[in-house]
């Protein structure tokens, strides 16, 4: 079974002649147009066509070639995001430095021309007046997950594998046994898809993430879905933490690789909640933090590993921590 991509990151500057794009495409495989038509799951774009399209107009606009790096003019990053439930995607363009906006907007233009499924193209770049971001076509995503639609900017943090992330979802929610009087703190939490879906299993939530466009999406799904007892708030987690008082009974965390702070895991330990549920991209740092909150009178109750990037090494963890 082939698992389509729904999040692709495309540097340009890093692309070699003998390898036309340095693609990073968490927990799926490109496509060939024959394993398109033979697949039995839902493939809305042909992203192969639509990738090599865009290095291949990408390589003629570039001024220099020396020792076989492509060196782009105009776009340093491509981003994709794909959404599974309505099969379209939507893509940013991040100008080099010294890009005009002129020539991203024709490379906007006609990269949807070039592909139907594209729906819209936001571009940014710094010009004489600052910087300057257009969008041609949609902007926002529009993906399902739990019951909730949540609405999405391309740059903006989402579990690329739904499937997977609805499972990784129920570890979560079975992990934090929620009985409707809880207080839930979601800590890294992008834009929203555990404080969300979560949100009818407890009696408030609060997330805290750093990303400011992230939590505007979070907000902007909690309006849409009339999710009336979640906020979010943007900062630093381990900022965050020290201006809260005790009273948040449950805790999920869903840091970066790097894992978490030493000062939010200390203010973590202040706040002493019931229950936390850790979840990790990198056992590494996962082993690391789970020290710090062992020491400080946590035990683990469990742990489970979710293979949420399919034929990649990336390997998912929940671990359930109870207070002793």
């Amino acid at each position: 079974m082939v698992l389509w991509p729904r999040f692709l990151h495309l540097r340009p500057t890093a692309c070699r002649r003998a390898r036309p794009a340095q693609i990073i495409c968490p927990g799926s495989i490109l496509p060939t147009p024959r394993s398109c038509a033979s697949s039995a799951r839902f493939c809305p774009i042909n992203w192969r066509r639509s990738v090599g399209w865009a290095i291949s107009w990408l390589r003629k606009r570039s001024p220099r070639r020396d020792r076989g790096t492509i060196a782009i003019a105009h776009a340093a990053e491509i981003t994709f995001r794909a959404s599974e439930a309505y099969g379209y995607a939507l893509a940013a363009l991040r100008g080099a430095a010294g890009a005009d906006v002129a020539d991203l907007r024709r490379l906007a233009g006609a990269w949807r021309m070039g592909s139907p499924a594209l729906a819209g193209v936001t571009f940014a770049a710094h010009g004489a007046t600052g910087r300057q971001v257009e969008t041609l076509g949609a902007d926002l995503l529009i993906e399902e997950l739990s019951g909730i639609a949540f609405q999405l900017h391309p740059t903006s943090f989402f579990q690329v594998n739904t499937t997977a992330a609805a499972r990784l979802l129920e570890l979560v929610r079975d992990g934090l046994d929620p009985r409707g009087h809880e207080r839930l703190l979601d800590l890294y939490c992008g834009a929203g898809a555990f404080a969300l879906p979560l949100a009818a299993a407890v009696s408030e939530v609060l997330g805290v993430e750093e990303y400011a466009g992230a939590v505007e999406d979070a907000r902007a799904t909690a309006a849409a879905n009339g999710l009336a007892n979640v906020r979010f708030e943007v900062g630093r987690v381990e900022r965050a933490l020290a201006q809260l008082d005790r009273g948040f009974e449950a805790v999920v965390l869903d840091p970066p690789r790097r894992g978490c702070h030493p000062q939010a895991l200390a203010e973590l330990l202040r706040l002493a909640p019931a229950r936390i549920v850790y979840v990790a991209c990198h056992p590494a740092t996962l082993a690391r933090d789970l020290k710090t909150l062992a020491a400080g009178g946590y035990r683990v109750a469990r742990v489970q590993p979710v293979d949420l990037f399919p034929q990649t090494a990336h390997i998912e963890s929940v671990t359930v921590l109870e207070r002793g």
